[in-house]
């Protein structure tokens, strides 16, 4: 039986995940989570709130959270979109290229 051939390159990796690319639009926002169990707190700090006497509910205050970040972004999507669209430069080269000189002799 021959050992697993040595590879010898790199894969080509995407430089955003599936993920990021998901969760980035063409304003180059971050889109939050529609998911209120992201917005709650963590399991030491919910404990801690739970044991409380004054009853505090986390996820009556995740869902506000939720739903201030929602509106948030929408806030800034509808700033963004108003604004004029953006329109790339042209590649122009630089003239500033050292070896643009004559060549010396070096002997």
């Amino acid at each position: 039986m021959e050992p697993p051939e040595i590879v010898r390159y790199r894969k080509p990796k995407p430089r955003l995940t599936n993920r990021n690319r998901r969760n980035i639009n063409e304003y180059g926002l971050n889109i939050p989570s529609k998911n209120s169990k992201n917005f709650e707190p963590g399991i030491n700090e919910r404990a801690v709130l739970w044991n409380s006497s004054t009853g505090y509910n986390y996820r009556q205050t995740a869902k506000a959270k939720r739903n201030a970040a929602q509106k948030l972004y929408m806030e800034q999507r509808k700033a963004l979109m108003e604004l004029p669209p953006v329109t790339p430069k042209k590649n122009t080269k630089s003239n500033n290229n050292k070896n643009n000189g004559p060549r010396k002799v070096l002997f």
